[in-house]
């Protein structure tokens, strides 16, 4: 998201950390050095010191979690440094990684932290007994379950469970684990679950939900048919509503005397238009779904049409952004992809990129995909590839979860 005086890029993504009813409570930042940092001999240490030393690091974890917290890796050098004073107390968990050697000057330091007010999480916790002088001051323990069979879980979790510490699932990737997982007793939960679809034998779209994805790939027309998107707007009162209701948000011009629902499309226009109907629609047909999925789709789908842009390829900016969006639609619509392309005139453009085609469009949405789980080595490749400059990358993706966060708002305000 920023630069050091040196010029070299600091990559910075965020993955969300949810509760047992899926609200959002934080977000661990995954941060790397760019290229240097993608290959094997790359410096943990020096990584975190030029990001935490950076001069608008503030502002950057402000914008990247908002009223959340920022779980943050440190590094034993970090600690014993005292790196994590760099931050608000109130705004950050010191997450001490688990190459982390747990000596009495380690274990003096988060002490201190401890005593400062910071609230401490031990990563990766791999259940050993070098970690029990670490274990009684800390608020939180993170648990790896992947490759963990139940029983062993259940076993592994009982001699950890305290009423002083809370306890963290990390990678969770079904429904069925995070059930799970939350009867063990887990307080939180980290991992890709609430992306992932509940595949059901012989199902079928509900009607409703039907006409919302339908709208939405209409928008994937160039040029759009506005009548006909006016037509189907209008068999919806909620989103007729919140139409007209943000039109006279900050984030959509402001005050404006609409006549008609037809003179409502045609103020907002083409561009705001889409992404206003796909933002709609996704929430309508997601309402039971984490607003941490809906948020996620929101910011890849901008991060997609900006990095479009900056690559000048403004025609192609609004599928970019149908792209991002759609990149979540299984999980929204409990389905699969092909099932759901199968009910959808959507643009063949879009559903190969989401099918992971080489052309700019797939090639745009794996980079995004990339940045937001911190696959650097990846992120590299395709930045060369596409000929994109490291900058505009990370200052698109600063700029679209600031933009999911206004859009949030104003929703809000409705």
């Amino acid at each position: 998201m920023t630069q050091d005086s040196t010029n070299e890029t600091v990559y910075v993504a965020r993955q969300t950390i949810v509760s047992k009813d899926c609200g959002t409570v934080g977000y661990e930042l995954l941060f790397r050095n760019g290229t240097s940092n993608s290959f094997p001999d790359m410096c943990p240490d020096e990584a975190t010191s030029r990001l935490i030393t950076d001069a608008q690091l503030d502002i950057g974890i402000e914008k990247l979690v908002g009223e959340h917290r920022a779980f943050i890796n440190f590094t034993e050098k970090s600690l014993l440094d005292k790196f994590p004073e760099y931050f608000n107390k109130e705004k950050i968990v010191v997450e001490i990684v688990e190459t982390v050697t747990p000596s009495a000057d380690v274990v003096a330091a988060c002490m201190q932290l401890k005593d400062q007010g910071y609230r401490l999480a031990l990563d990766d916790f791999d259940f050993s007994s070098k970690w029990n002088e670490l274990s009684k001051l800390v608020d939180i323990i993170k648990v790896d379950i992947e490759g963990m069979d139940r029983d062993t879980l259940a076993t592994r979790v009982r001699e950890i469970r305290t009423d002083d510490v809370e306890l963290v699932a990390e990678r969770v990737e079904t429904h069925e684990q995070f059930e799970f997982c939350k009867e063990l007793g887990f307080d939180y939960f980290q991992g890709y679950f609430f992306s992932k679809p509940e595949i059901m034998p012989n199902r079928t779209i509900p009607s409703d939900r039907l006409s919302m994805v339908q709208l939405m790939a209409e928008t994937s027309k160039h040029p759009m048919e506005f009548e006909k998107i006016s037509e189907m707007i209008s068999r919806d009162v909620g989103i007729t509503f919140r139409l007209l209701k943000f039109i006279n948000c900050p984030i959509f011009g402001g005050y404006a005397e609409i006549k008609s629902l037809d003179h409502a499309l045609a103020y907002l226009g083409e561009k705001e238009l889409r992404k206003f109907i796909c933002l709609m629609a996704m929430a309508a047909i997601g309402s039971d779904k984490p607003a941490a999925l809906l948020s996620l789709a929101s910011v890849r789908a901008r991060h997609a049409e900006l990095l479009m842009r900056g690559l000048d390829e403004q025609a192609s900016a609004g599928k970019a952004f149908l792209c991002g969006l759609f990149s979540l639609i299984d999980a929204v619509m409990n389905d699969t992809l092909p099932n759901i392309f199968a009910s959808l005139p959507l643009d063949l453009s879009i559903k190969e990129a989401l099918m992971g085609s080489e052309d700019t469009l797939g090639k745009v949405l794996r980079l995004v995909l990339a940045y937001e789980n911190g696959n650097w080595k990846q992120v590299t490749d395709l930045c060369e590839d596409l000929e994109l400059p490291e900058t505009t990358l990370a200052h698109c993706y600063s700029d679209a979860v600031q933009w999911t966060r206004d859009f949030e708002s104003a929703m809000v305000a409705q």
